[in-house]
């Protein structure tokens, strides 16, 4: 079994490498039906296209998408990840995924393309009301090519990236321990205890007060042409300012997030796991248990080309 490791750095527990619980492969392709001849294959659906084209019968042409609200945002496509037992022991393989998803227990999805957001950003919508103690939800944004190279479509700046010496920029725009608090951090360099680096520069958003964690949450992520990044919940008409002028997020910050975009394109990355969560605290919850939805992903931006 795959297992965090941890270390101790000035009272913070920092996780080393939250990428090892993931196969790092994109798996676009026809669906293969063989394995449900299985017996039970079909008694719980995993949320996926194939599942729902072999055991349901082929998939009719999906309606139109949502109408984008006023501007030029577009529907962001997310892909699934899968972790290596499923793909040794058969596991029906996804196509593209639509711009969302709503599962049960730990999995990780990416964009199907690398979008330069300045002077746009992404809107979504959060439900993390079932999501249980000590178990990480979140969305981020890695910017593949930056810092020490960070290749392919996925890389962070966990301190198990440098160490392999693939770290990239990494945009936290939220990490949820439950549905009690979530944490929006950026980091920009590598290091540690200096800015946003490694460690990060960090906004704590506590969702027990004009913001509820049991309901679901609109999160708007405004990205400015110098870099300047605003993260935002929204829910039954209040808002909360959830990331804005953080210590640490000065003009170099900035500037890595403008020279990334620019020049690499940056990959939304969506995931739920569990052993480390937000203020700062290791244990392991009941990801089995832990249900997380994403829903009406879409982004303003420039296509940087796609990540598979």
């Amino acid at each position: 079994m795959l297992s965090f490791i941890f270390a101790a750095v000035s009272g913070r527990i920092v996780p080393k490498d939250r990428g090892l619980f993931f196969s790092h492969q994109s798996l676009q392709q026809d669906c293969n039906c063989d394995w449900i001849t299985t017996p039970g294959a079909c008694n719980t659906p995993d949320g996926t296209y194939c599942w729902s084209y072999c055991c349901k019968g082929p998939v009719p042409t999906p309606s139109p998408g949502p109408v984008p609200p006023p501007g030029d945002y577009k529907p962001m496509d997310l892909t699934q990840e899968y972790y290596e037992f499923e793909l040794t022991a058969g596991r029906n393989l996804t196509k593209s995924m639509a711009n969302g998803f709503s599962r049960q227990g730990g999995m990780r999805y990416h964009s199907t393309k690398k979008v330069d957001l300045l002077g746009g950003g992404l809107r979504f919508t959060a439900d993390i009301s079932r999501v249980n103690n000590l178990v990480n939800a979140n969305l981020y944004i890695v910017i593949p090519g930056t810092l020490m190279g960070g290749s392919h479509f996925y890389c962070d700046n966990s301190d198990g990236f440098v160490k392999k010496g693939n770290a990239c920029i990494e945009l936290d725009i939220f990490e949820s321990n439950g549905h009690s608090l979530s944490a929006t951090t950026m980091h920009t360099k590598v290091g540690t205890g200096d800015g946003c680096d490694t460690w990060g520069c960090r906004q704590i958003t506590y969702l027990n007060g004009d913001i509820d964690g049991n309901r679901p949450i609109d999160v708007e992520v405004n990205v400015s042409n110098d870099g300047d990044i605003v993260v935002l919940f929204r829910q039954g008409g209040k808002t909360v300012t959830a990331f804005q002028n953080a210590g640490g997020w000065d003009g170099a910050a900035k500037a890595a997030v403008v020279d990334g975009m620019r020049n690499h394109g940056a990959v939304v990355v969506s995931s739920m796991w569990t052993g480390w969560v937000p203020p700062n605290t290791s244990g392991t919850g009941d990801l089995n248990g832990s249900h997380y939805t994403v829903s009406n992903l879409m982004y303003s931006g420039r296509d940087k080309g796609n990540t598979f």
